[in-house]
Parts: structure tokens; C-alpha cells; sequence
């Protein structure tokens, strides 16, 4: 879900639906923390199913999927702060940081 939800999110973003793209994004978030929750809740209670699971060779490549969220995330939140930039502003940011370089 929280996988889905961020790349198309990403997708609508940049296909101009902008209040469609941030209502995924808020979606998004409130789902991924609540997988958080319950994984946190499964790994304390259930630490030798966890473990057995995350050993599986057919079950442990679903832990990536939690890898795969958290960049979509993160792609759409630095997207968002980057274009909310003005264009004088990225470039006096880019001028700044590369003379400390």
C-alpha cells in the first residue's frame, strides 16, 4: 500500500494533478507510520515468527518492500521542496554550498 500510494503519488505529481499528489503523500504517511506501529507491536510480540520469516527465501523478500516505501517517500517529499523553491533561490543555495567545497 504505502509503496503504491507513493509512486503514484510521484506519478500524479508530476502529470500536474497537485492536490490529488499531495493527498496520496498525506495518505501515504499516515499509513506508513501505522505499519510501523503494527510491525513494532509483531516484532515484540512474535520475535521468533519475525525472525523465521525474515530468513524465508520465499517470505524475507517481502521486507524490502519497507526499503522500497521509504524512497518513494522520500523522492516525492524532496520533489515537492525542491519546486516549491523559487529559481533564484536554488541558485544562490547551489552558489553557496559549492564555495564551501
Amino acid at each position: 500500500m504505502v509503496m503504491a500510494t507513493g509512486a503514484l503519488s510521484l506519478s500524479s505529481w508530476y502529470l500536474g494533478y497537485h492536490a490529488f499528489a499531495e493527498f496520496l503523500l498525506w495518505l501515504n504517511i499516515v499509513v506508513y507510520f501505522g505499519l510501523i506501529v503494527l510491525n513494532i507491536l509483531r516484532i515484540s510480540f512474535n520475535t521468533t515468527a519475525v525472525w523465521s520469516d525474515f530468513t524465508n527465501a520465499i517470505k524475507g523478500p517481502g521486507f524490502f518492500t519497507f526499503i522500497a516505501s521509504n524512497k518513494d517517500s522520500a523522492d516525492f517529499i524532496v520533489d515537492i521542496a525542491v519546486k516549491s523553491l523559487q529559481e533564484d533561490e536554488i541558485n544562490t543555495w547551489i552558489i553557496n554550498n559549492t564555495k564551501k567545497i
